[in-house]
């Protein structure tokens, strides 16, 4: 008995073999979901696809490395198109954007934050996180970007002081350009944000 208690302990290692890579690839779809050719696949037989920007990437990570304002807005964008929702890339860009906030302006975040409402991935913390920007860029808004903004502050249920002050003041100066329906979803937005 004290000669076995002696004896290092083995440390059991698996083989890599056909059953563990099978498991890491599993592993590796989850984390960023399927493929662009099974999303191309499927999407095209429900919608109309821009060819030119799918097939502008191989795959869902060199996505997820997009850094820039415009190719941000256009994956985003082409995936609203599709309704669908990819937690993976879309936390990926979450982070570019609020790493680079000084490069976007109150429409661009209007027209990110309206695409990721529609798709369910729209967050408390990225409203407050683009509450500065919006506050100091929201008089470059149209009345459906001011809409798209408040809308988002209301979906998340995030009432941030400094942007709803802006966004309210630059509502006042603009009513006359917003639409009934616009309208309708402001006062939406309002009560929803309402304490």
């Amino acid at each position: 008995m004290a000669a076995i208690l002696s004896q290092p302990q083995q440390q059991h290692r698996p083989v890599l073999g056909a059953t563990t890579t099978k498991a890491v690839k599993e592993q590796r779809t989850t984390r960023t979901g399927v493929s662009i050719q099974e999303l191309v696949q499927t999407a095209s037989e429900k919608y109309e696809l821009n060819q030119d920007f799918w097939g502008k990437y191989t795959d869902i990570p060199s996505m997820a490395l997009a850094s820039e304002k415009a190719d941000i807005l256009q994956i985003i964008e082409n995936f609203a198109l599709i309704h669908r929702k990819h937690v993976y890339l879309f936390q990926r860009l979450k982070n570019t954007v609020i790493a680079n906030l000084d490069l976007w302006s109150a429409p661009d975040l209007a027209a990110l934050c309206h695409a990721w409402a529609q798709l369910g991935f729209l967050h408390e913390d990225l409203c407050v996180a683009i509450s500065d920007r919006v506050a100091a860029t929201s008089h470059l808004c149209s009345a459906q970007e001011l809409c798209w903004l408040l809308n988002s502050y209301a979906t998340a249920r995030c009432f941030v002081q400094s942007a709803m002050d802006v966004l309210t003041r630059q509502t006042l100066v603009r009513l006359d350009d917003f639409t009934l329906s616009q309208l309708c979803l402001h006062a939406s937005s309002f009560a929803r944000l309402s304490t």
